[in-house]
Parts: structure tokens; sequence; C-alpha cells
């Protein structure tokens, strides 16, 4: 009895520190967003404007940045059946990001995440499994951008 319940703490004592820490905290960011501009696919500026815009009232932040958002989605049809139907389609979503310091600096970067699928003879599903897709996309490469800024100290 002794043994299981020395077991169980040695246990809890290993697993309580195991190093966890969040991936955002907020001594690490650096960057304030003053200002976010979209253009191209509305949907996918506003995924990503919401992501990143708790960023926008970092008042302790020593780098202050506006952000433009160009985003593009390529859906491209990859093979087809013998009859001429769409067999497989790519689909890619393309993000170019220009920051912009306070002295007026600039840097871009592009994001692009993609894919390839099969149809579907459903049509409503298949528009539904797309638009997972580019949520999926935004929100990934809203993560990577939030990275990328935090590793950009100055322009």
């Amino acid at each position: 009895m002794i043994k299981k319940i020395s077991f169980i703490f040695i246990l809890l004592i290993i697993l309580s520190n195991c190093g966890y820490s969040p991936i955002y905290s907020s001594k690490e960011i650096n960057f304030n967003i003053i200002k976010i501009t979209n253009h191209g696919d509305k949907i996918v500026g506003k995924t990503i404007e919401r992501k990143i815009n708790k960023f926008t009232q970092n008042d302790s932040a020593t780098n202050n940045y506006n952000i433009n958002l160009h985003s593009k989605i390529n859906k491209s049809i990859s093979s087809k059946d013998k009859k001429g139907n769409p067999n497989t389609f790519d689909i890619k979503l393309s993000i170019k990001l220009i920051v912009i310091n306070s002295s007026n600096k600039k840097r871009e970067k592009t994001f692009s995440e993609g894919t390839s699928y099969k149809n579907n003879d459903n049509k409503f599903e298949l528009k539904q499994y797309e638009e997972s897709l580019v949520e999926n996309f935004s929100n990934k490469i809203a993560d990577d951008i939030i990275q990328y800024l935090q590793t950009v100290s100055s322009l």
C-alpha cells in the first residue's frame, strides 16, 4: 500500500513539473500591432485579423507595427477522369505580409499553405470541405505570422 502511495506521489511530482508554458506568453511578446489592413479574400483576412488582434493592446511593447495582408486563394484541377470531369483539385492559400515599423521601414514575407483533395459528387459537402481547408490554412498562417513577428525584433 505504501509503495502505491509513494508511486502516485512521485508520478504527480514528475507530471506537475513538465515544463509547460503558454506559446504566446506575455513576457515574450515584444511587439504591438497598431493597424491591420486586409486586401484580397475578405474571409481569410478576417480570420487572420481575429487571431492576431489580441496583440493590438500591448502597451509595454518596444516595437510597433502596421500590417498589410494580401491574401490569394488558388484552386485548380489537378487531374480529370476519362470523361473530362475533375477528379482531384489543388488548393493553395498565399498571404503576403508587409510589416511597417514606426520609422516606416518595410519587411515583406510570403506565407502559403496548400493541399490536394478529391472531388465529391455532393457539391455542398465539397464547398464545406473547401471552406474548412481555407479556415485551417488561415489559422495556421496566423500562427506563423505571430511567430514571425516575435522573431523580428527590429526592422
